[in-house]
C-alpha cells in the first residue's frame, strides 16, 4: 500500500513537472511570436493591418476588419514581389502578359496571390537570384514548381473570407464562430512569414552630399503604424533616387525601387503623404489605392510596367 501511494505521489511529482515545463515552453513560444509579429518592426502596411484587427474587440468589426486586412497584406506581397522582377528588367515576356492580363481585370485578393505565385514559380523553377526578396525562391513555391504549405495556408484564408459576402450584415455570433477559424490562420502566417515582414521600408526625401565614399540620405522611415514617420540622417554606398519608396534589407543593406508598384505621395483626402499600392491596370492607365482608402486615382511620373529591358 505504501509503494503504491508513493507510486501515485511520484508520478503526481512528475505530471506536475511536466505542466510546468508545457507552461514555460507556451510562454517562450508566445514571446517569440509576439517579436515575430511586431508591428513596430514591419512596414507600415503590414503594421497598419495587423494593427487594425488586433484594437477591434466587436466579433463583427473585427471579421470585418480582418476581411480589409487580408487584402491590404496580400497587395503589399504582390507590389513588392513585381518590384523584385522588374529589378531584373521584366525579363520574361510570358510571364509579363500573365501579370497583365491579371491586372487589367478587377483585381481580388485571389489575384494578387496569383501574382505572387506566377513570379515566385519563375523565381524557384528557373533558379532566377531575386534582387532582394530572398523569399521568393522558397516562401511560397518550391523548386518543383508546387506551391508550399505556406502558400495552401493563404489560399485557405482566402477561401474563408470568401465565405462572408461583401456588404452583408453579419451577425456577432457568427462573426465569433468566423473568427475562431480565422484569426488563428491570419496568427500563422504572420508568425511564419519566414522573414517576408522583415523588410524597411523608406522614402528617400532628399540627397544632402555625394563627394565621399558614402552619399548622405534624408529618409523617412515608412514603418509601424506611424503617420507622421520618423526623419533620419544616413550615410550609405548605394546611389538611389530621390522622392522614391524603397524596401531595404537592413542586414546587407541593398535597396529595392517601388516603383511603379508602390508610391509615397500627396493625397488630396488626408492632405500629407500617404502609401500607395498599384490597383489596377486599366487600357494603359496605371490605378493606385492608398493602403487606408479604397478609392483609385492615377499618379503622375509612373513608367508603365511589364516593358522588357
Amino acid at each position: 500500500m505504501k509503494r503504491l501511494t508513493f507510486s501515485l505521489e511520484e508520478a503526481r511529482i512528475q505530471i506536475q513537472n511536466f505542466e510546468e515545463k508545457l507552461r514555460i515552453a507556451d510562454e517562450e513560444l508566445g514571446r517569440l511570436r509576439d517579436t515575430q509579429n511586431d508591428s513596430r518592426k514591419m512596414a507600415l502596411p503590414l503594421a497598419y493591418a495587423y494593427n487594425m484587427v488586433k484594437s477591434e474587440l466587436s466579433p463583427a468589426m473585427q471579421m470585418e476588419r480582418l476581411r480589409r486586412a487580408i487584402g491590404i497584406v496580400l497587395r503589399f506581397y504582390a507590389s513588392i514581389v513585381l518590384a523584385d522582377y522588374k529589378a531584373l528588367g521584366f525579363q520574361n515576356d510570358n510571364l509579363n502578359q500573365r501579370c497583365k492580363d491579371i491586372l487589367a481585370t478587377p483585381v481580388t485578393d485571389g489575384s494578387w496571390l496569383k501574382i505572387i505565385e506566377e513570379v515566385a514559380r519563375y523565381y524557384s523553377t528557373e533558379k532566377v537570384q531575386p534582387h532582394l526578396i530572398k523569399e521568393l525562391t522558397y516562401l511560397w513555391v518550391k523548386n518543383s514548381g508546387k506551391t508550399t504549405d505556406y502558400f495552401g495556408k493563404w489560399l485557405g484564408l482566402i477561401k474563408l473570407r470568401n465565405e462572408i459576402h461583401d456588404n452583408v450584415s453579419v451577425d456577432e455570433s457568427t462573426a465569433r464562430e468566423w473568427l475562431k477559424k480565422a484569426m488563428p490562420r491570419w496568427e500563422d502566417l504572420f508568425a511564419t512569414s519566414g522573414g517576408i515582414n522583415g523588410y524597411e521600408m523608406l522614402f528617400l526625401e532628399a540627397l544632402e552630399d555625394f563627394s565621399g565614399d558614402r552619399i548622405v540620405y534624408l529618409v523617412k522611415w515608412i514603418m509601424g503604424e506611424h503617420l507622421i514617420p520618423r526623419s533620419e540622417r544616413v550615410f550609405w554606398e548605394q546611389r538611389l533616387n530621390k522622392c522614391m519608396l524603397y524596401l531595404r534589407d537592413k542586414k546587407s543593406g541593398i535597396c529595392l525601387d517601388l516603383s511603379p508598384f508602390m508610391a509615397y505621395e500627396y493625397s488630396e483626402i488626408t492632405r500629407t503623404r500617404e502609401t500607395y499600392c498599384i490597383e489596377q491596370i486599366i487600357q494603359g492607365r496605371i490605378l493606385f489605392s492608398t493602403i487606408r482608402f479604397p478609392h483609385k486615382i492615377e499618379l503622375p511620373n509612373q513608367l508603365f510596367p511589364f516593358q522588357t529591358t
